[in-house]
């Protein structure tokens, strides 16, 4: 758990996270907790800085077109063409025995 907590820190203090090359940005952001456990879910964007630095941006077209209701087959083309893919990965940490965690 101790690695998570330190990579934790780390974005909370705007540093770059282990293993992302140079010339990406990355942004971090609360997803809140998980049910089960009250666990930290965090949220990381990794993209280049223009990107980042136009993030709210992307996030306004996908959520025009994740609710397309009164959008025109023009402007939904419009916006496909101004907005960027987002890919999801979701990770976590289990483990057999508690003595065997390696996160």
């Amino acid at each position: 758990m101790w690695r998570a907590q330190k990579a934790y820190a780390r974005g909370r203090a705007g540093q770059v996270l282990p293993g992302i090359g140079r010339g990406l940005e990355t942004r971090q952001g609360d997803a809140g907790r998980t049910t089960d456990e009250g666990r930290e879910c965090l949220v990381v964007a990794i993209a280049d800085e223009e990107t980042i630095g136009n993030l709210e941006s992307y996030k306004g077209y996908l959520a025009r077109l994740a609710d397309p209701r009164g959008l025109s087959a023009e402007e939904a083309k419009r916006i496909i063409g101004l907005a960027k893919p987002v890919y999801m990965l979701m990770a976590g940490c289990t483990a057999p025995r508690p003595a065997r965690r390696r996160c």
